[in-house]
């Protein structure tokens, strides 16, 4: 009974410091033809040399752009994106010899807002990589866009005339 106690206190009392990779956003309300930029950033990471997933978003809403403020050693793989609605990330510094651990930026992503509607993010990691991360935590944030409805040109067509009279100035003889 001891020994069952003893093994359940070493069991219990382990910590494991799980690297977390969230995913924000510079805005939640868009519109129609409105850039997004989604950070991705890794938070608490144990040392590892390497990272590789798929970055799923809806492509019928956004349209993947560019991505900017990378980390050494990033690659954005966007060849299928447009079909699949899905990004290659990766992140490799095992032939440079760079290591990674702590909490950065790993890179901001660009897209461009194409429909109405609310679009979801995603991120599908392998077996391996989970492992170099002591357990991944994804954050989805959610990105809404609209068109923005511009007033009717007859509208404007009869504010411009009635300026016009309003302004009108009576003719000398």
């Amino acid at each position: 009974m001891k020994s069952l106690l003893l093994t359940l206190a070493i069991i219990f009392s382990c910590t494991t410091s799980a690297g977390i990779i969230e995913l924000s956003t510079d805005s939640v309300d868009v519109s129609k033809g409105d850039n997004v930029t989604i950070d991705i950033n890794i938070l608490d990471a144990v040392e590892f040399d390497f990272l590789t997933f798929n970055f799923a978003f809806d492509n019928t809403l956004l349209a993947f752009v560019d991505n900017t403020n990378s980390v050494d050693g990033f690659f954005a793989d966007d060849f299928d994106a447009p079909l699949s609605g899905a990004l290659y990330l990766s992140l490799d510094g095992f032939f440079d010899g760079i290591t990674y651990s702590g909490s950065f930026l790993l890179a901001s992503l660009n897209f461009l807002a194409q429909d109405d509607g609310t679009a979801n993010f995603s991120a599908v990691f392998s077996n391996i990589d989970s492992f170099e991360l002591e357990g991944v935590s994804v954050g989805t944030p959610e990105i809404k866009t609209a068109s923005v409805s511009a007033p009717s040109t007859a509208i404007l067509a009869g504010l411009m005339l009635a300026g016009l009279f309003y302004y009108r100035k009576p003719a000398k003889r």
